[in-house]
């Protein structure tokens, strides 16, 4: 124990035998989704059409593949310093999820403007909750340099080495149960799971068509596409 800070200290962390046990523990939290096709009768509609149904994954979002994968591959060093995030949402309550299920500490930074909902959903997971400016929160996600100097595995929505592998898995599911798939159509906010998923299918099957969808009212990278370089949208 520091002066003013507790350290957590994950015995299991430091030898082979519990990396492997570390590596299955993280793997157990990911539930393998099937691939359910959609039934419509409109008659416009040519081919075949299949959801990934990532909404039976633990709090109902693909985030804790990309999380488990991130911290499974982390320095060890690291995680014994905690994890953290930058969220209110989906990936803030995988984070605090997975470092519950390994006896890591936990720190969530979320805008102070977050649903009551949200907050209570990450402190019942057992993370320590900050509570800032959305500016200073985005901040976090934006800046490099943060990463950099928090204490302990920062996990990013995008950068963070093994987060987009863990995305990949998803395509590598959705091969094996339908080896004929001629596209994939992927949900696209921060980037991740495109990238992730876009990633995997071009080394596993390059002919595959990759497509990313937004909703009309935030679509900044059909802006940015459109007008050749990064856009922000109001």
């Amino acid at each position: 124990q520091g002066k003013g800070r507790t350290r957590c200290v994950c015995p299991f962390l430091s030898t082979s035998f519990n990396t492997r046990k570390r590596t299955q523990m993280l793997k157990d939290l990911i539930v393998r989704t099937p691939l359910l096709e959609y039934q419509t009768m409109d008659p416009k509609l040519q081919g075949r059409i299949f959801l990934k149904a990532e909404n039976l994954q633990p709090f109902g979002s693909y985030k804790i593949r990309g999380v488990t994968s991130a911290i499974e591959q982390a320095d060890h060093q690291r995680l014994e310093q905690g994890i953290s995030a930058s969220s209110a949402g989906n990936m803030a309550q995988a984070v605090a999820f997975a470092a519950k299920k390994l006896s890591i500490a936990c720190r969530i930074y979320v805008p102070e403007t977050a649903p009551e909902v949200k907050k209570k959903a990450i402190l019942s997971l057992g993370a320590t909750l900050h509570q800032q400016p959305y500016t200073q929160v985005w901040d976090k996600v934006v800046n490099p340099e943060f990463a950099a100097k928090e204490e302990g595995l920062f996990i990013h929505p995008v950068r963070t080495p093994g987060l987009t592998e863990g995305y990949g898995k998803i395509c590598d599911e959705i091969l094996e149960d339908l080896p004929s798939a001629t596209a994939i159509i992927i949900p696209f906010g921060v980037g991740g799971l495109s990238i992730g998923i876009a990633s995997r299918a071009k080394q596993l099957c390059p002919s595959v068509a990759i497509y990313t969808c937004e909703p009309e009212t935030a679509a900044p990278l059909a802006k940015s596409v459109k007008e050749g370089g990064p856009r922000s949208v109001d």
